[in-house]
């Protein structure tokens, strides 16, 4: 019986794992479900290609002129601005808050700690270098 069991596991497990590494249209073959989250990209692709084409269609239907497209330049160029300040702001205050950062071949979201007395190093130097600014 015991022996049964694991058979029916096993079956299901391979189940499963077929299941799984099936791509979207097997999935939709093998369930007769439909691949919503294939859907959900393809509507994204149509809407972000229909809103390219709105905005080329309306610059061009309404000849816009010199002013306009300096405008738009204008709005992309602070919005550029406004990225960089903030990846240097990151930048900076990483290097004061985060004990031993050195800024070269590190991940952005890696700052790994190790032990309990790494941890509260950690946190005792983030709080000196606070009080500092203060």
């Amino acid at each position: 019986m015991a022996h049964h069991d694991s058979e029916m596991k096993e079956e299901c497990l391979r189940e499963d794992l077929k299941f799984y590494f099936m791509s979207p249209c097997e999935k939709y073959r093998a369930r007769r479900q439909i691949p919503w989250k294939l859907g959900l990209q393809i509507l994204k692709i149509v809407m972000v290609t229909t809103q390219n084409s709105w905005v080329l269609a309306v610059a061009q239907s309404f000849d816009m002129a010199f002013e306009e497209c300096d405008m738009l330049v204008r709005f992309g160029l602070s919005n550029q601005l406004v990225v960089a300040f903030k990846e240097d702001n990151t930048v900076a205050f990483k290097h004061l808050f985060l004990k031993g950062y050195s800024g070269i071949d590190e991940d952005d979201y890696s700052c790994s700690v190790y032990t309990q007395e790494d941890v509260y190093e950690s946190i005792f130097f983030a709080i000196n270098q606070a009080s500092v600014l203060l």
